[in-house]
């Protein structure tokens, strides 16, 4: 998963804090761990999803999920919280908040080896702030959204990618990816922007379904 080792570390340092507290009763290593490797990373501002972790551990979304909620309440003891500030100075207190579609994107756009990954990553993060005014978007998985995002800017940009390669990376379908673009293609006109036509951009070269 390409996580560093300061993160694993804190992720250890984790573990090793509540099973010295014996804070997990009942449940298994695994999920414990997985809980612990999804905070350490959200903590060191380099988030995994619930799938990328459910990927790695095979410990179901929901577990991860209960168990970081376990996590948060363990944190907000006061004497647990200048360890946690320790892991990363300037991280927000842990949350379960869904990773942004912003954050996914560099990853996404890395694992596409587009020829200038650098400009596909900033170009699809800039259409993900944009895609927040898309109302019939709303409520819909960050997966998803980045996903969507990048087939729509690998089109535009002339480094098209099919909604079946996306999908091998973001692990969501390509069917979820292309209804996610059908509402962005709707909205073409006001979430394009000028500047990526100046960069190489053209319109016609959007798939229209």
């Amino acid at each position: 998963m390409n996580i560093s080792k300061t993160t694993q570390d804190a992720a250890k340092h984790i573990f090793k804090m509540t099973d010295d507290a014996k804070y997990f009763k009942g449940k298994s290593t695994e999920v414990i761990i997985a809980g612990c490797i999804f905070i350490a990373c959200r903590q060191s501002n380099a988030p995994r999803t619930f799938r990328e972790i459910f990927a790695l551990t095979k410990v179901p979304k929901k577990e991860i999920g209960r168990t970081f909620k376990m996590l948060e309440k363990f944190f907000q003891d006061d004497k647990n919280k200048p360890f946690i500030r320790a892991i990363n100075q300037d991280a927000p207190p842990p949350t379960l908040s869904a990773t942004n579609a912003t954050e996914l994107c560099a990853r996404y756009c890395s694992g596409l080896r587009f020829n200038n990954n650098h400009l596909m990553a900033r170009i699809s993060s800039e259409l993900c702030e944009k895609s927040s005014s898309v109302k019939d978007l709303a409520g819909r998985s960050p997966l998803s959204v980045a996903a969507a995002c990048i087939y729509m800017i690998s089109h535009l940009m002339g480094e098209s990618r099919s909604s079946k390669q996306i999908a091998a990376v973001a692990g969501v379908s390509d069917g979820t990816i292309k209804t996610a673009y059908r509402f962005l293609y709707q909205e073409r006109a006001s979430l394009i922007d000028e500047d990526w036509l100046t960069k190489g951009g053209r319109l016609d070269r959007l798939p229209v379904n």
